[in-house]
Protein backbone atom coordinates (compact mmCIF):
# COMPACT_ATOMS: atom_id res chain seq x y z
CA UNK A 1 0.00 0.00 0.00
CA UNK A 2 2.72 2.50 0.92
CA UNK A 3 4.48 1.95 -2.43
CA UNK A 4 1.24 2.73 -4.26
CA UNK A 5 0.66 5.78 -2.08
CA UNK A 6 4.18 7.04 -2.70
CA UNK A 7 3.75 6.47 -6.42
CA UNK A 8 0.48 8.41 -6.40
CA UNK A 9 2.12 11.27 -4.48
CA UNK A 10 5.00 11.40 -6.97
CA UNK A 11 2.56 11.42 -9.87
CA UNK A 12 0.53 14.19 -8.25
CA UNK A 13 3.66 16.24 -7.62
CA UNK A 14 4.83 15.74 -11.20
CA UNK A 15 1.43 16.78 -12.54
CA UNK A 16 1.37 19.82 -10.25
CA UNK A 17 4.87 20.82 -11.37
CA UNK A 18 3.88 20.43 -15.03
CA UNK A 19 0.75 22.56 -14.58
CA UNK A 20 2.76 25.26 -12.79
CA UNK A 21 5.30 25.32 -15.62
CA UNK A 22 2.57 25.56 -18.27
CA UNK A 23 0.85 28.34 -16.30
CA UNK A 24 4.13 30.24 -15.95
CA UNK A 25 4.80 29.98 -19.68
CA UNK A 26 1.26 31.10 -20.43
CA UNK A 27 1.55 33.99 -17.96
CA UNK A 28 4.79 35.13 -19.59
CA UNK A 29 3.12 35.03 -23.00
CA UNK A 30 0.20 37.10 -21.72
CA UNK A 31 2.53 39.64 -20.12
CA UNK A 32 4.53 39.97 -23.35
CA UNK A 33 1.30 40.35 -25.29
CA UNK A 34 0.10 43.00 -22.85
CA UNK A 35 3.26 45.06 -23.10
CA UNK A 36 3.38 44.94 -26.89
CA UNK A 37 -0.35 45.32 -27.63
CA UNK A 38 -1.64 46.75 -24.31
CA UNK A 39 -4.76 44.59 -24.33
CA UNK A 40 -7.46 44.92 -21.65
CA UNK A 41 -7.58 42.34 -18.82
CA UNK A 42 -10.77 40.71 -20.09
CA UNK A 43 -8.98 39.49 -23.23
CA UNK A 44 -6.18 38.02 -21.13
CA UNK A 45 -8.35 36.17 -18.60
CA UNK A 46 -10.33 34.22 -21.19
CA UNK A 47 -7.48 32.03 -22.56
CA UNK A 48 -6.22 31.13 -19.07
CA UNK A 49 -9.73 30.04 -18.04
CA UNK A 50 -9.94 27.83 -21.12
CA UNK A 51 -6.51 26.41 -20.35
CA UNK A 52 -7.56 25.50 -16.80
CA UNK A 53 -10.60 23.64 -18.15
CA UNK A 54 -8.44 21.67 -20.59
CA UNK A 55 -6.04 20.70 -17.81
CA UNK A 56 -8.79 19.58 -15.46
CA UNK A 57 -10.35 17.46 -18.23
CA UNK A 58 -7.03 15.69 -18.82
CA UNK A 59 -6.60 14.60 -15.21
Amino acid sequence: MSDETQQQQKASQALEYFIIQVNNIHLNQLQEQQTTEKQPEKTESTPSDEQKQEQSERS
